[in-house]
């Protein structure tokens, strides 16, 4: 749990920042590959979407190649609010540690074009929504607005008809 090592023989990777400038050790950035040893059309420069850790230090394996750290997010669901960045995985992690598991994440823009999430819980759960509030602004540096839904209409956004995996986080804010 300490990265996942590169292979420089196999892949060329850089982590970079918004502006295609790599990422200094410790640092989040976006994952860019480039396959070696491809015998058919190669990759050249991929950028994948994911936002690891660049970690430089040598592991406790003995290894002495860099490591990139496990995925936080993709870079287009990144939120940021009130100068905050996270993803909808900090969220999904902070709910799992208060043991909720039926929500929803919704993100959407204000008129002003910032980021809101707005995290709907079932109603069926009985929680009180300020203690929820507060442990989440606790483990998240921020404070969420928090709404209750009734339970069909939970379990109708979290399983839509289109899709085979419960969806919880609904990104509103390109629509």
């Amino acid at each position: 749990h300490k990265g996942n090592h590169i292979l420089p023989n196999l892949i060329y990777t850089e982590i970079l920042d918004e502006n295609g400038n790599p990422v200094e050790n410790g640092e989040a950035g976006e994952l860019v590959v480039t396959p070696l040893q491809v015998e058919s059309m190669p990759l050249i420069r991929y950028a994948t979407g994911d936002m690891v850790m660049r970690i430089e230090e040598n592991c406790i394996c003995g290894r002495t190649s860099g490591r990139i750290g496990s995925v936080l997010g993709r870079k287009k669901q990144m939120l940021k609010i009130k100068g905050t960045s996270l993803y909808p995985q900090h969220i999904q992690e902070a709910m799992n540690t208060l043991g909720i598991s039926d929500y929803i994440i919704e993100a959407k823009n204000d008129e002003f074009g910032n980021d809101q999430v707005c995290i709907k819980i079932s109603e069926a759960i009985g929680l009180n929504l300020v203690q929820v509030q507060n442990k989440l602004r606790d483990q998240l540096q921020i404070k969420l607005e928090i709404q209750q839904l009734s339970a069909s209409i939970l379990l109708q956004k979290r399983f839509p008809k289109e899709s085979r995996k419960p969806v919880i986080f609904h990104d509103l804010r390109s629509i």
